[in-house]
C-alpha cells in the first residue's frame, strides 16, 4: 500500500540522516530529533490481532523492525518499544518480592526491573539479527551517594555492535525516573533519550560492568 511505501521511505531517510550525523559529531545525537516516524510507529498500541505478537518474540521483532534498513534503526525500534510497553516494577522493590525477568513474562505483564528490561531488548535484538549483549554491573542509580561502593551488582543494560563499535543502551533509565516518597519508591514514566546510543567513554561515568 502507498502508506507503507511512504512510511518505509521516511524511516529509511531518518536512518540515513542519523547515521550521517553521528559520523561527524563527537556528542551523542538526539534520536528524538531524527526518528520521529519510527518512534511513532513502534509506540502504536498492540491491540486486536497485534496483541498476539507479545507471545512471539521473532514475530514481534519482525513487526517492529520491518521498515528498518540499518542496525541502528533496528536498535532504535526495539529500544523505544521497550520503554513504551514496560513500566518499572516499583511494587517488587517496595515489597522486596521476586520479579520475573524473562522476556516473554515481562511482555505479558508489562512491568519489570532492569534485568527484565534488558532481557526483552536482548531477545528482540537477537531475533532481528543484532549483535547484542545484556550486561550486569554497577550503576550510580537512585540510592547512590558520592564515594559509595557496591558489593553486589545492582543494574543491567545492553550493548550493541553498531558498525564495528560497541554502543550502550539503558532502556530502564530511559523509560522514566524514580524517587522515594515517604519511604517508598515511586516511578514516573517519562522517556529520556540520553540513554540511547551512548559511547563507552560517556557511559562509564555512571555504569560499570565486570563483563566488559
Amino acid at each position: 500500500p502507498a502508506f507503507e511505501d511512504d512510511l518505509s521511505a521516511t524511516i529509511e531517510s531518518e536512518e540515513k540522516a542519523y547515521v550521517s550525523y553521528r559520523k561527524t559529531k563527537d556528542t551523542n545525537p538526539s534520536g528524538e530529533t531524527f526518528f520521529r516516524s519510527l518512534d511513532a510507529y513502534v509506540r502504536r498500541p498492540l491491540i486486536g490481532d497485534l496483541s498476539r505478537l507479545k507471545t512471539n518474540i521473532p514475530k514481534l521483532a519482525e513487526y517492529l523492525t520491518r521498515y528498518c534498513k540499518t542496525d541502528i534503526g533496528k536498535t532504535r525500534a526495539i529500544f523505544v518499544f521497550t520503554t513504551e510497553v514496560i513500566t518499572y516494577d516499583v511494587d517488587s522493590i517496595n515489597n522486596n518480592t521476586t520479579n520475573n525477568t524473562d522476556a516473554l513474562s515481562v511482555l505479558e505483564t508489562g512491568k519489570s526491573v532492569c534485568k527484565g528490561f534488558a532481557s526483552v531488548m536482548q531477545s528482540l535484538g537477537e531475533a532481528c539479527g543484532l549483535e547484542i549483549m545484556k550486561l550486569h554491573g554497577y550503576a550510580k542509580g537512585l540510592s547512590y551517594k558520592e564515594g559509595m561502593s557496591y558489593k553486589d551488582t545492582n543494574h543491567a543494560w545492553n550493548c550493541v555492535n553498531i558498525d564495528g563499535e560497541w554502543r550502550f543502551f539503558d532502556n530502564t533509565w530511559a523509560e522514566g525516573y524514580s524517587e522515594y516518597i515517604d519511604g517508598k519508591m515511586v516511578s514516573t514514566k517519562r522517556y529520556k533519550n540520553k540513554w540511547f546510543d551512548v559511547c563507552a567513554e560517556v557511559f562509564a561515568f555512571s555504569h560499570f560492568s565486570p563483563d566488559t
